[in-house]
């Protein structure tokens, strides 16, 4: 997760793009959680799903940005990526111990916005990677992707938790 922060800094120097600086910061907040996180406790091993799971995290980081469409785009964009950032952050910080990138079980966590849903980390992610669309519309293509990985993490996610 280091490496994808640093990537992320990188990009934040080259465009000067907030939604880069805000992927650095959740990846080095996501380097501490994993590095003090709680011990996977259901036998899993590694498989397609944790693979895939590494790539969504890089997805964000390969959107274009586009012209400069004017200060209202610029705003828009920036609220999508700081909304979306928000919540992201709120869930990992409520997650904190249990939070993993590979699907696993940690533990539940049912309190802040966990409650409203089951994932608002990826809700978040959504939210904050829509931005790029108002950029640049050729991004609907990594935006398309990046979903479909965060579904297919959700759901992997969703059955370890049944298992338990």
């Amino acid at each position: 997760m280091l490496g994808f922060a640093a990537w992320a800094g990188w990009r934040w120097v080259q465009f000067g793009l907030l939604f880069f600086a805000l992927t650095a910061l959740r990846d080095v907040a996501a380097t501490w959680f994993l590095l003090t996180r709680r011990p996977d406790i259901s036998g899993h091993r590694f498989c397609t799903a944790d693979l895939l799971a590494y790539i969504s995290c890089a997805m964000p980081l390969l959107y274009v940005p586009g012209p400069d469409h004017g200060k209202l785009f610029f705003f828009a964009s920036n609220v999508l990526a700081i909304s979306g950032f928000g919540l992201a952050t709120t869930a990992l910080f409520e997650l904190g111990v249990s939070f993993g990138i590979s699907p696993a079980y940690r533990g539940t966590v049912e309190s802040g916005v966990y409650r409203y849903t089951r994932h608002p980390m990826y809700t978040g992610y959504a939210i904050a990677e829509a931005s790029f669309i108002l950029s640049n519309p050729y991004n609907i293509w990594i935006y398309a992707i990046s979903m479909l990985l965060y579904r297919l993490r959700a759901l992997s996610e969703n059955s370890i938790l049944k298992q338990t």
